[in-house]
């Protein structure tokens, strides 16, 4: 049997490199798991997280029983910590949760009115509805993702120290821009600023659409990197972060581009070298050239693994493009859309109709983000192409490629006729 506290523990550690303590508890049929950054003192806080009739997540945060000099440093906060604090209860609420924080009993005032004394804190965040779970990966996956939020929103207002520097540790310090003589880890704001950054703008690479998630499945789950659009180095004492405009989610690959030069690349200028690399020459198609390119009427685009046993059943009734869709492609010529799965393309549908919707919309698991908006299919009546082997295509991008119905036609009668 798998424990979901040692695993929940494991992750935290990972997460903030600091021990914690996290237990299991059962109080009227609804197990909660109880979770502090470890300190014999009970000088912290503690985290309690429960999901209620398998619909509603719960987290509690309250300060343990001697926790005077934490309550005080959260009081002593300046207006820098308090910006990332209120910042991240926004995007908390943007992403659908209901975010309850007293102070001293009373509702947190407005950021103007910060209190200058702290006798007690609790929060509750709570996030209802949640995903569809099946199994104890889903429901570790959802406790730790919203435990994290909890830590974070209140490590937005603190320095946390962890006397364990190793090697590594310090190289990624340098190579961050830090200019502190580092005798510590200094866990400060820059990992909570990436988990806003994250939550607003998605996983999705800013410059070429790349999602880790789509095109590698669970393994590639909440996986990005986040590029500061001013480089830390540059950042003076005075400068004042702004999470929209500092910080944009690149792939490995992006993110190393916007590196090749001094200052980095910015995030248009990139999109505009790439666009002309990929697309400069004509649409992107097959490997075969169609010189008329009223005959493109046949879209191809790759399905993520938590989608293809919809698409392999012929269930499916909608598809939705990348972030990064060609602007050169006509909508209006695609009357043809294939499923590329599995290796290649088995089978197409009619195209009933072209819309666009938020991201959020079409995947439940997404956060929303209002900026994310997507191209989407509304798919009619299923044909078969072939059965046994499926027809190869080169993609651009590894996502999609444009061609027509006559030439897809050629290739299912070729391999159909090598089978026979």
């Amino acid at each position: 049997m798998v424990n979901l506290s040692a695993k929940i523990k494991a992750n935290l550690e990972h997460e903030y490199s600091m021990p914690f303590v996290v237990e299991r508890s059962v109080e009227n049929d609804v197990v909660s798991y109880l979770c502090n950054p470890d300190n014999e003192g009970k000088y912290y806080f503690q985290l309690k997280a429960y999901i209620k009739h398998g619909i509603r997540l719960v987290i509690e945060i309250t300060p343990q029983k001697f926790a005077i000099p934490l309550l005080q440093e959260l009081a002593d906060a300046d207006e820098e910590k308090r910006d990332c604090f209120y910042n991240y209860i926004n995007v908390l609420q943007e992403n659908g949760a209901k975010v309850t924080f007293l102070v001293n009993d009373l509702p947190l005032p407005p950021k103007d009115q910060w209190p200058e004394q702290w006798q007690n804190f609790s929060c509750k965040i709570e996030k209802r509805p949640i995903p569809e779970y099946n199994g104890i990966d889903d429901e570790y996956s959802i406790l730790s993702e919203w435990l994290e939020h909890g830590i974070n929103l209140i490590f937005s207002l603190l320095t946390i120290k962890d006397i364990g520097v190793d090697e590594m540790t310090l190289a990624v310090l340098q190579a961050e821009g830090t200019k502190h003589d580092v005798q510590t880890v200094r866990y400060e704001r820059n990992p909570i600023y990436r988990q806003i950054c994250l939550m607003r703008k998605g996983y999705t690479c800013a410059v070429c659409g790349l999602n880790f998630y789509e095109t590698y499945g669970q393994i590639g789950k909440n996986f990005i990197e986040v590029h500061h659009t001013t480089p830390v180095s540059e950042m003076g004492e005075n400068y004042k972060f702004n999470v929209d405009k500092d910080l944009v989610p690149l792939c490995s690959n992006c993110h190393s581009m916007a590196h090749r030069k001094k200052p980095p690349f910015q995030v248009e200028e990139l999109r505009n070298i790439l666009e002309e690399q990929t697309y400069g020459a004509g649409v992107a198609i097959l490997n075969e050239s169609i010189e008329n390119n009223a005959d493109l009427d046949f879209i191809v685009g790759v399905v993520k693994a938590t989608s293809v046993l919809l698409f392999k059943t012929q269930k499916a009734k909608l598809y939705y493009f990348g972030k990064r869709f060609p602007t050169k492609y006509n909508l209006l010529q695609m009357k043809y859309f294939a499923p590329y799965y599995d290796g290649g393309v088995w089978g197409y549908y009619d195209v009933k109709g072209i819309r666009t919707a938020h991201r959020y919309e079409l995947d439940k698991f997404e956060s929303r983000d209002e900026n994310d908006i997507r191209i989407v299919l509304e798919l009619g009546e299923y044909h078969q192409l072939v059965e046994r082997k499926p027809i190869r295509l080169s993609l651009a991008m590894y996502t999609h490629a444009l061609t027509s119905l006559q030439s897809m036609q050629k290739k299912a009668d070729k391999l159909n006729l090598e089978r026979d």
